[in-house]
């Protein structure tokens, strides 16, 4: 499967692995990841209310239109969501499918126990199914 994330496409590939290599970092926070869900599901480019109504849809508790508005540009400066305007509307779309997102988070896991660990013991890991 080819990566196709637009003109930043190293922007959110970078801060996954840079993040995963902070350690105590997490990639997404839990309003992060549920917004992230509401524009997967969504598949087109969304105002902030549009991803609104969309959480109504998802969970019991909605946060606010200036509280999504804010992830949302978290999220733009994280480098997971695009930001474009169309007809003076401010519009949002994820810049990898969930798929990519998925990939790229156990890309960066799996780096970050080598560095850890180091490959070969990684690897015995893996294949010794934890009891090399």
């Amino acid at each position: 499967m080819k990566a196709r994330f637009g003109r930043h496409s190293s922007r959110a590939n970078h801060f996954i692995l840079s993040t995963a290599a902070q350690g105590t970092a997490t990639l997404l926070g839990p309003l992060e990841a549920s917004v992230m869900d509401a524009l997967w599901v969504l598949h087109v480019p969304t105002p902030t209310k549009g991803v609104v109504n969309q959480l109504r849809t998802m969970q019991p508790y909605t946060p606010t239109l200036n509280t999504v508005h804010r992830t949302l540009g978290r999220l733009v400066d994280k480098g997971f969501v695009i930001r474009s305007a169309r007809d003076h509307i401010v519009m949002y779309a994820p810049r990898m499918d969930k798929q990519m997102f998925y990939m790229l988070a156990a890309h960066a896991l799996i780096q970050t126990l080598s560095d850890l660990v180091g490959p070969d013991r990684l690897r015995d890991l893996i294949v010794g199914g934890g009891n090399a």
